[in-house]
């Protein structure tokens, strides 16, 4: 049988765990949001292939 303390000990790493995940996926939610609209994607697009052809004409 687990003693009290080593259960108040285990009680409070799980807390604090979970608590830490929760916070990270604030974070992470927070950095993904904001995807990118059309007029982001597309202008994406068009610099993709434009340093493509640059770096190809390098070589």
């Amino acid at each position: 049988m687990i003693k009290f303390r080593k259960r108040i000990a285990l009680a409070v790493k799980k807390f604090f765990r979970e608590r830490q995940n929760k916070r990270l996926l604030k974070q992470i939610n927070r950095v993904y949001k904001d995807e990118p609209d059309y007029a982001e994607r597309e202008l994406a697009k068009r610099m993709k292939s434009r340093y493509r052809r640059i770096f190809e004409e390098q070589w």
